[in-house]
């Protein structure tokens, strides 16, 4: 095993199995979550603007941005669909819940990676709400809604996106 592997093998565990149940004992749930998902967000902005993401890559809009994040975790099978001036955005298989399971913490790892390049390329604040929390700027240009998750049982996840 090579050091770069041994590496991102750490920063999976620590990421996926230990800092969000490791926070939730000490902060509680709620706090935990926000946090995790704030240094997310703030990371993958700035690794963004660091690597210059925007020139190297095209994200024109949340469909593209939806697609890169699930295929840095092998997952090219995302479907975006135009309907009343909404985007409905179906992921039928998620990568993220190989590696946790049916844990919400999968999601709050997805979320960030997603806000994170839409602020960081796009210059846009976003909101997302799921069922149980909301995170971001609540006056953010971009609402960001999950309506379906195959960690709450649902046969594929599903955003619905207004701007």
């Amino acid at each position: 095993m090579s050091s770069e592997e041994f590496a991102n093998l750490v920063i999976k565990k620590m990421l996926f199995k230990y800092m969000i149940p490791e926070l939730s004992k000490l902060l509680g749930d709620n706090a935990s979550e926000t946090l995790v998902y704030r240094v997310l967000r703030e990371a993958t902005k700035d690794v963004a603007d660091e690597v210059k993401l925007s020139e190297k890559i095209e994200l024109k809009d949340i469909c593209d941005v939806f697609k890169y994040v699930y295929s840095m975790f092998g997952n090219e099978e995302v479907e975006c669909i135009e309907e009343g001036g909404k985007l409905k955005i179906i992921v039928r298989r998620c990568p993220l819940v190989k590696m946790v399971g049916s844990e919400p913490r999968a999601c709050l790892v997805a979320a960030s990676l997603k806000a994170g390049i839409i602020e960081g390329v796009m210059k846009k604040t976003i909101l997302l709400e799921t069922k149980s929390r909301r995170y971001g700027s609540p006056n953010a240009p971009i609402r960001i809604t999950k309506v379906k998750s195959i960690v709450d049982g649902d046969e594929y996840c599903e955003f619905v996106v207004e701007e």
